[in-house]
């Protein structure tokens, strides 16, 4: 049977029958399915940066400085950020870009905010993966820029795909 994208895991590296249906909790569903996909030469360019014990932040200033539109940050647990990046995260975030966090666990749900207050303009990935998260960051920054779309962020628009509230 066909399963959505959002609920189909890759659950083994090299098994024939590799991809799994994973479970999400009751009541939650994919909200947005009516999103312009991007023609191949014009994807948002979205990096997914991991959070680490040690982690430098040099690759984000350098991904500012080269034009990346967004970021996923696939962070421990519930999508914490060491505090060696949140510093150029939130430089990143000022200067325009987009960041949300998801958990690079692979299992669990990244909320709105942080318990520590770092990054506040984020947005938690809920369910996704920091794959999934990328291509639903690119889906909602390409959506802001077309003609006739309507005045919303990329975060209304990244909420309306993952499910969350929307943010206005």
């Amino acid at each position: 049977k066909p399963v959505p994208g959002l609920r189909l895991i890759k659950g083994h590296s090299s098994r024939v029958d590799a991809f799994l249906e994973e479970t999400l909790p009751n009541g939650w569903t994919q909200v947005s399915n009516d999103l312009p996909i991007p023609p191949d030469n014009q994807w948002p360019w979205v990096e997914i940066i991991t959070s680490h014990s040690g982690a430098i932040p040099d690759i984000i200033r350098l991904l500012r400085d080269r034009g990346v539109q967004g970021i996923v940050l696939a962070g421990t647990g519930a999508g914490t950020v060491h505090e060696n990046l949140a510093p150029a995260l939130e430089q990143f975030m000022e200067a325009g870009g987009a960041v949300v966090r998801a958990s690079r666990i692979g299992r669990g749900y990244v909320g709105g905010t942080l318990a520590n207050g770092r990054l506040g303009m984020t947005l938690g990935a809920g369910f996704l993966t920091p794959t999934k998260a990328r291509i639903a960051l690119q889906l909602a920054l390409f959506a802001t820029v077309q003609p006739g779309a309507k005045t919303l962020s990329w975060r209304d628009y990244f909420a309306r795909i993952v499910g969350l509230s929307e943010v206005r």
